[in-house]
């Protein structure tokens, strides 16, 4: 006989097995829960430890990384950021020109009369940029190259016609005097005979095309070209004259340059000009190549001073600081032409190399030297800034300093030029010369004859670019301290799960706190 088995021992015997399964089903939950949770622990673990250490780069060494991008992107190279810009102009610049017409040329020699001048212009020429003969040199970090430059004349943007008629001092005689000024008496006179039958006149009328561009012959030249021995280098080598002759698409008429491209040195210092490192244009250190080539400038400016070499003077050139201005919202320091650049000595003695022999009045660059010796001479235009007394016998001049100055803004993080006003007027000297007719009884004066105006501004996508550069360290410090907060979350998410206070939600993960020590059990009642 079999013993029976009552329903409550049944009952009791499905009880014991439901325990013990569920026992191990919980188990089992335990061993996977805590299983997922150490894998989980270990993620965020790793993950805190990466936020932290990005964090805590960014918070405390965001200048070393903003200093290695900016080293990295300010550089010149054939496929560097910086490349397009410099190679070739993005779009054609306006160049305006004007010109100064003589109205009384009758007074000249007149004691008591004021020579009068009136502006005509602008005359806009739009102007490409391009640099050839491209030379890379890696062993030294350097670029040698030439400018090509071409001119388009802008009816619609000029205010004068090419075919205006201008009233000027007759340069070449001018010329051709001033290089007699220390002749003999006998040389003198066969000059001065020479010119009364050549040039009956001081003055030329021409039309505006052929002063600027275009040219007109020259008796002088005529003779320079047929008889050089005669003329020797003290004659353009010219068949015509004109202030802007055999420029337009010329890449050999500003010389060849060699440049750092910033690569172990500083980008954009000029190192050779023409192959010289110092000119023969001018004694001392007034002769050096020196400076910027003028387009791109070192990064991490000062609020003293900066310097470029300008081929049209044939010297470096160093624009002093004036203030801090905003250019469509960044903040840049201005360099204008002041002191250090129209002095002659009068206030810094070491530029009294530059007068050449001869000291003007401050606000007047001699460039005699570097223009076949003629009477050649630089002002800001209508001779702003400079010495009252060269006005005293002009009239028709009016120097005004939103007008007529010469300045250049730069980013000082980047050494970006973000805008660029580059005014200069060319004067000629007039002055008596002994013994030579034409200019015995001439008075002494600086001779506006013409002046330019070029406005530069960076276009807006770089200035956008600036822009990010510079917020750099604001979105360094941000994400710095974004990355550490998340790293510190990471953390108290680590020790909530190890507490086991985080409820797992999935089926085959446990379904309560993993820290009771029982879980309860569904009966079934009967």
């Amino acid at each position: 006989m079999f013993p029976t088995v009552n329903d409550q021992q049944v009952a009791h015997i499905q009880l014991t097995s439901d325990k013990a399964k569920t026992k191990d089903e919980t188990e089992e939950a335990r061993a996977t829960c805590s299983s997922v949770m150490l894998r989980r622990n270990a993620f965020l673990a790793s993950l805190s430890v990466v936020l932290f250490g990005a964090g805590f780069t960014l918070l405390f060494l965001w200048q070393k990384i903003l200093d290695m991008i900016l080293s990295s992107q300010l550089v010149l190279g054939p496929d560097s950021q910086l490349y397009g810009l410099w190679h070739k102009t993005p779009v054609p610049l306006d160049l305006d020109l004007y010109l100064w017409n003589w109205t009384n040329p009758e007074d000249i020699y007149n004691s008591s009369a004021k020579f009068r001048f009136q502006q005509v212009g602008p005359y806009r020429y739009k102007e490409t940029k391009e640099k050839v003969n491209i030379t890379w040199h890696n062993e030294n970090g350097t670029v040698s190259f030439r400018h090509l430059k071409r001119f388009y004349f802008d009816e619609e943007g000029s205010a004068g016609r090419l075919d205006d008629n201008i009233t000027s001092i007759n340069p070449i005689a001018i010329s051709v005097t001033h290089q007699a000024k220390y002749w003999g008496f006998v040389a003198k006179r066969g000059l001065s005979m020479v010119l009364n039958n050549a040039v009956s006149e001081l003055h030329v009328t021409k039309k505006a095309s052929e002063i600027l561009f275009d040219g007109y012959e020259d008796f002088f030249l005529n003779v320079a070209q047929s008889m050089p021995f005669l003329a020797g280098s003290s004659m353009p080598p010219f068949k015509k004259f004109a202030w802007f002759y055999e420029r337009n698409g010329s890449s050999s008429f500003e010389g060849i340059f060699n440049m750092e491209t910033g690569v172990g040195n500083t980008i954009g210092k000029l190192q050779r000009w023409n192959y010289w490192t110092r000119t023969p244009y001018f004694p001392g250190e007034c002769g050096n190549v020196d400076g910027s080539a003028g387009e791109l400038f070192p990064p991490k400016q000062k609020r003293d001073g900066i310097r470029f070499f300008s081929t049209d003077l044939c010297r470096n050139v160093k624009l002093d600081y004036e203030q801090d201005i905003n250019v469509q919202g960044v903040t840049v320091y201005k360099y204008s032409a002041g002191r250090s650049m129209l002095d002659n000595g009068t206030y810094y003695p070491e530029n009294s190399c530059f007068c050449n022999g001869e000291c003007v009045p401050y606000g007047i660059m001699n460039i005699s030297s570097c223009r076949y010796g003629s009477p050649a001479f630089v002002s800001l235009p209508h001779f702003y800034g400079a010495d009252p007394v060269v006005l005293e016998k002009i009239e028709g001049v009016k120097p005004q300093q939103d007008k007529h100055e010469f300045f250049i803004a730069l980013e000082p993080d980047t050494g970006l030029p973000l805008r660029v006003s580059a005014r200069l007027q060319l004067n000629l000297l007039v002055e008596p010369i002994s013994y030579i007719g034409l200019l015995q009884d001439a008075p002494k004066l600086f001779f506006p004859v013409l002046w330019f105006e070029q406005n530069v501004s960076m276009p807006d996508n770089l200035i956008f670019l600036v822009k990010v550069l510079l917020n750099l360290p604001y979105i360094f410090l941000s994400l710095g301290t974004f990355f550490i907060t998340l790293s510190l979350v990471c953390v108290i998410l680590i020790v909530k799960k190890s507490l086991g206070i985080v409820v797992c939600g999935k089926q085959s993960e446990c379904k309560k706190v993993l820290s009771k020590e029982e879980i309860p059990l569904k009966m079934n009642a009967k």
